[in-house]
């Protein structure tokens, strides 16, 4: 039959090289949607090698990863040590003991299909209303309170619109996803390390060497080999695009500590001398971490300044050794060549500012599942992989420098930070912004208006005047739909239960007990 001689022309085999959520992730996702369809799936790890286990946290979009591999929530979060995320705190950005918010979902809703910012502000500049704008999100007062994204019974509005994510343990998220990927779709796992390659004579890789001996040929390989890009850099000879003169932060040090009797439902990034430090609550501990200037700061310094910074908090230390990290701040010019495609770290790093790391990885597999070649495929579908993946790793980049330019610190590292050259898409999406206060031309799969208005107006940077159509509504309508968002969130808030109180009944319900909201049953 005709679609039989299709599937006859799809890869014969995939080899994934590098473990890891991203390797894991891949292999979870092409095991699920093509083993039926006789695709065999392979990965080299190399032997002894693990993850970063100090938590990892995530965007809402991790929901659509539950979604695409048909597993429940519950079993997610008990595998993963994970707590629930609604958004994320930045403490001291602006200066110190200033905070401005970065809540998920909508912020209050939407007037005649136009974001709520443009109509708070219209009011906000005239007088007639004070409070910030991220006070009429939902999440924030949710945030706040402590509480659950879900209720007991029914469906929340942050259930409802998966505007919700998760912090998780990325070691712990690894092993799940590798055990999901051999066992449920047979996914084959070769503990062994590539030292080297054959070409396959049309500028792609044919095969490759193991340090056992073995050569493991295949159609398509995906380079999940973390900062070292091997098959992508090291075999093909892709460009690395450097960042590091727009994004200052290449190191990092991250040390466990013990658990917060009551974990908050966000992230929280601190700004300190050299840098910023993550805070990401877990069920059974606290991961932290300082991503800093080498430039600014030493490594025993940069520790000496994170440690002091943890005893400050309610988190106690576990002791543990602390992780040290070279980061490589950039991208590929390439991100699929011949028939090598880079995936995580591999393909590039943007600081976990914004917690895009895994969403990253996550679009970049979706996109090869939409563009899987087949053996009479043409050059347009790496032209067009590429275009996607280059202009989602730009938009995020500027994305995060928008916070550093926007700080007003003093010390020399944030002085440095906030000069640094912006792409020619940052300050025209700024001039506009500020002109009459429309964010445009934002990529579906990034970071949304919504956003850019929770970082503008949360740094106190907001446009010479209000858009036209705000100013043609009526104010008594706009101040009737502020009063009512206000009055909805309160009255919603009083419902949810505690975070504390949905995690204890996620970590111990039986395995029957599904979610109790409907999400994921």
């Amino acid at each position: 039959m005709a679609e039989f001689s299709f599937q006859e022309d799809l890869p014969k085999r995939i080899v994934i090289v590098g473990g890891g959520a991203t390797g894991w992730m891949a292999a979870a996702l092409l095991g699920r949607c093509f083993s039926s369809l006789g695709v065999k799936i392979t990965v080299i790890e190399p032997p002894g090698k693990r993850g970063i286990g100090v938590g990892e946290a995530t965007i809402p979009s991790i929901l659509r990863l539950l979604d695409n591999l048909g597993v429940e929530e519950k079993d997610f979060m008990l595998a993963c040590d994970a707590t629930y995320k609604l958004g994320i705190q930045f403490s001291d950005w602006l200066q110190l003991d200033r905070d401005y918010w970065h809540p998920f979902g909508i912020c209050g809703a939407r007037i005649d299909g136009k974001d709520l910012f443009h109509y708070w502000f219209t009011e906000r500049s005239q007088k007639r209303v004070l409070r910030p704008y991220h006070s009429y999100s939902l999440h924030w007062g949710a945030c706040l309170a402590s509480k659950s994204p879900h209720l007991f019974g029914g469906l929340s509005p942050i259930s409802h619109t998966k505007s919700y994510a998760f912090h998780m343990d990325a070691v712990r998220l690894a092993d799940w996803l590798q055990a999901y990927a051999t066992q449920r779709y047979g996914v084959e796992h070769l503990s062994d390390t590539v030292d080297g390659f054959s070409p396959n004579g049309r500028g792609g890789i044919a095969q490759l060497r193991l340090v056992s001996g073995r050569n493991i040929p295949a159609e398509m390989f995906l380079d999940c080999s973390g900062f070292q890009s091997q098959l992508i850099q090291q075999f093909m000879g892709v460009e690395f695009i450097d960042w590091s003169g727009e994004l200052l932060c290449d190191r990092a040090v991250a040390i466990r500590t013990t658990a917060s009797r009551s974990p908050a439902p966000y992230t929280r990034a601190t700004a300190i001398e050299s840098g910023w430090y993550w805070t990401i609550p877990l069920c059974s501990r606290t991961g932290l971490g300082y991503v800093y200037s080498s430039n600014h700061v030493d490594d025993e310094l940069a520790l000496a300044q994170l440690r002091s910074s943890a005893a400050s908090g309610d988190c106690a230390q576990e002791g543990n050794e602390p992780l040290f990290l070279k980061l490589r701040v950039g991208r590929l010019k390439e991100f699929w060549k011949g028939n090598v495609i880079a995936l995580g770290l591999a393909s590039g790093f943007i600081e976990p500012l914004e917690s895009t790391g895994i969403h990253l990885t996550q679009v970049a597999i979706e996109t090869l599942l939409e563009f899987l070649p087949d053996r009479l495929s043409n050059d347009t579908i790496k032209k067009v992989y590429n275009h996607r993946m280059a202009s989602l790793y730009d938009e995020v980049k500027d994305f995060v420098q928008l916070h550093y330019w926007l700080s007003k610190r003093e010390e020399a590292f944030w002085r440095d930070a906030r000069e640094a050259p912006l792409s020619s898409a940052l300050v025209e999406r700024l001039e506009l912004y500020e002109d009459c206060g429309w964010i445009d031309g934002l990529r579906s799969d990034g970071f949304q208006e919504t956003s850019y208005y929770h970082i503008l107006s949360g740094s106190g940077r907001l446009p010479r005047r209000p858009s036209a159509l705000s100013l043609a509504t009526d104010p008594n309508r706009t101040q009737e739909v502020l009063q009512q968002i206000l009055q909805q969130n309160e009255s919603m808030l009083a419902q949810l239960p505690l975070h504390r109180e949905m995690l204890d009944w996620v970590h111990t319900a039986g395995p029957d007990d599904g979610m109790p909201s409907g999400r994921l049953v």
